[in-house]
């Protein structure tokens, strides 16, 4: 399967195409450049943008790579792979559950952020919005975002006192037991 990858690099001086080529091939890849636009020559500021194509597990490695350059500028916008729902309530196998953490899908070349954001949802394509959704309401024929292309994540500051598991205080979490009595 082919995804795009975008690239913004400051210097193209450190070699970003011989890098982006032999990282590529490394991992058994094919790729074709799709735009290349140098922004501003005299500060050697460029855009690449490529379709690559490689084995899921291969890709992600490309990626990491390339996201690692000693270039602090260069960073990746794939695609974001939206699948439809074959029946309410399903979701295809691969999809992307959310966290409680702010979060972006980059969407016809911009990131949109997600509304409704919420631990455990899926992502759901609706009237040019992205919305994070339980699965008990997904309709047949809604766009789902799957694997973790084309999302980012904010991590939210925390406050003094919260941990990692601050969200289990909330009266209500799908995450903790919470017991119910019944009384006739």
């Amino acid at each position: 399967m082919e995804r795009v990858i975008e690239l913004h690099s400051e210097n193209i001086n450190n070699n970003i195409l011989k890098l982006i080529d032999r990282t590529i091939k490394q991992y058994g890849g094919s790729y074709r450049i799709i735009k290349i636009n140098f922004e501003d020559p005299d500060q050697d500021k460029v855009y690449i943008k490529l379709a690559v194509e490689a084995e899921g597990d291969k890709f992600e490695q490309i990626r990491r790579i390339l996201t690692k350059t000693k270039d602090k500028a260069v960073q990746t916008h794939e695609t974001t792979i939206l699948k439809p729902s074959l029946k309410d309530a399903t979701a295809p196998p691969d999809f992307y559950s959310t966290s409680n953490h702010p979060t972006e899908v980059f969407i016809r070349g911009e990131w949109l952020q997600v509304k409704n954001i919420r631990m455990d949802a899926l992502l759901v394509l609706r009237d040019g919005e992205i919305y994070a959704t339980q699965l008990r309401n997904i309709k047949r024929g809604d766009l789902i975002v799957c694997t973790s292309a084309g999302v980012r994540v904010k991590p939210g500051e925390q406050n003094e006192g919260s941990g990692e598991f601050a969200f289990m205080t909330n009266e209500v979490s799908s995450e903790r037991h919470v017991e119910l009595e019944v009384r006739e």
